[in-house]
């Protein structure tokens, strides 16, 4: 049955079914599935899609009702699951292998239904990139093919990147000079070898390690390899390209493709406060394995309490870590976002007053 879900899924499944009710939908669809999931974990929220301006879209969906069968104008008392939404929710659990309905996270849903056709121009007017990994690297293969350049490099896939407007986003948001970025990219494709003419040019080593991890974190999680996993991948990695010669600040990109920010963390509290909680939050790229560990070695948990506080932010929902003293507890947010940086993690980590 998709209803026996983990309770992550359960609770987006709540508040879809919330979203048609008021609505006045009698069945819960893909975009009101959708909605849901972005508004109860944003921090799955990724590749630099606007957030607000696809919920408003969703919003506008809805409220034009009769616009479609799918969104009948009746009165409810409990919407029930379409058909599409069922098959969704089967395929999603098909893909979690042994896992079964167990594996259907927020984060597998919300991957599937970035592929939904029924929501293929909301999603695509709200910037999201829905090629696949392959995809983009063959597009930056035809680029070096074209230039008759003997291999293809870091700098092509980023040149590919580049043209979309999430990444654009993300170099808006870092603070990253466009025009500095486009000359120092031009400056360094005009300096590769070139070596005859090419269909595809191999890749090199370092775009190759990039690629494989890209896939390989992907995989992990379930999920289909998209140009989002192998930009965040180019962004953690520490070689020579563009991105350097233009002092671009990696990490607050990678928060940015991360949670849609890119601070590494909300610290507006009183500075007279005596005690402090820390706060962690939900994010696509930081590894659960990195998590744990900083749970253990900056505040102090045990492996079973840091499983569980990973466990609850890769739910979606932040999670309180504990309350401290107010200096300490500045010391250890700041060592554990020291921690985050040298392991290129976009960890997001909070401070705030107790409530």
């Amino acid at each position: 049955m998709v209803e026996d879900l983990a309770p992550g899924v359960a609770r987006v499944l709540d508040a879809a079914r919330a979203i048609a009710r008021r609505h006045r939908h009698d069945s819960v669809e893909p975009a009101h599935l959708l909605a849901a999931v972005l508004r109860d974990a944003p921090g799955l929220f990724v590749a630099g899609v606007s957030r607000e301006r696809l919920l408003g879209s969703l919003e506008a969906l809805f409220a034009r009702g009769a616009r479609a069968a799918l969104y009948r104008d009746s009165p409810t008392e409990g919407a029930t699951l379409s058909p599409a939404c069922r098959v969704l929710l089967r395929r999603v659990a098909a893909s979690g292998g042994h896992g079964g309905v167990d594996a259907v996270t927020p984060a597998r849903v919300l991957d599937e239904l970035w592929s939904e056709p029924s929501l293929a121009a909301l999603v695509a007017e709200a910037g999201f990139d829905a090629r696949s990994l392959d995809e983009i690297v063959e597009a930056a293969r035809a680029l070096a093919a074209s230039r008759a350049h003997r291999r293809t490099g870091v700098d092509h896939v980023l040149a590919v990147l580049r043209r979309t407007a999430w990444f654009s986003g993300a170099v808006a948001a870092g603070g990253v000079d466009h025009a500095r970025l486009d000359a120092c990219l031009a400056a360094r494709l005009a300096a590769e070898g070139r070596g005859g003419a090419t269909p595809a040019p191999p890749l090199s080593d370092a775009l190759a390690a990039i690629v494989e991890r890209a896939a390989a974190v992907a995989a992990s999680a379930g999920a289909r390899s998209r140009g989002h996993d192998l930009a965040a991948q180019v962004l953690s990695d520490s070689r020579e390209d563009a991105l350097a010669d233009a002092d671009a600040p990696r990490l607050a990109l990678l928060r940015w493709l991360a949670c849609g920010r890119v601070d590494a963390g909300d610290d507006a509290v009183g500075s007279d406060a005596a005690e402090l909680e820390v706060v962690l939050h939900d994010d696509a790229l930081t590894t659960m394995e990195h998590v744990v560990s900083t749970l253990q070695s900056s505040f102090g948990c045990t492996w079973a309490r840091a499983t569980a506080i990973t466990s609850a932010v890769t739910g979606g929902a932040d999670t309180l870590v504990g309350r401290f003293p107010a200096a300490d507890a500045r010391a250890r947010v700041a060592r554990a976002r020291e921690e985050a940086a040298a392991a290129s993690m976009p960890l997001r980590i909070s401070l705030r007053a107790p409530r």
